[in-house]
């Protein structure tokens, strides 16, 4: 990859992410998201959000650079009980012993540097 110190940060961010360290992935987050985002709204929603499910695996597919930012293609593999994909059943009462079920997402990835820093921009599904 010829973008230096990326790979390292985009490892760092999802490692932070498969430890639900949300307060740490946050620091990773362009400094324009955390002017309008706190710290403390976004670990609590994350911390809501996760419930449940897991990232278990990434990969990075493909790089390139579009207007100044580095897009990644990444895959990912989450898994969660069947009951984050169906709430309503959830509602309703499900069977016990039903294992996780696995969700399989590629998204566009978006990363900025500034000041020398990788950040994670935003995702693009």
């Amino acid at each position: 990859m010829k973008y230096p110190g990326l790979k390292e940060r985009v490892v760092e961010y999802y490692t932070a992410q498969q430890k639900n360290d949300w307060e740490k992935a946050y620091a990773m987050h362009a400094p324009e998201f955390r002017k309008i985002k706190s710290k403390d709204e976004y670990t609590t929603s994350m911390s809501k959000y996760n419930i449940g499910w897991r990232l278990k695996e990434y990969e990075i597919e493909s790089v390139k650079e579009i207007d100044g930012k580095v897009v990644l293609s990444m895959k990912f593999e989450r898994e969660a009980p069947i009951s984050h994909f169906l709430p309503e059943m959830s509602a309703k009462g499900l069977p016990p012993n039903i294992p996780p079920v696995k969700d399989l997402q590629t998204s566009k990835i978006v990363w900025i540097q500034s000041d020398g820093e990788w950040y994670f921009y935003t995702a693009v599904n």
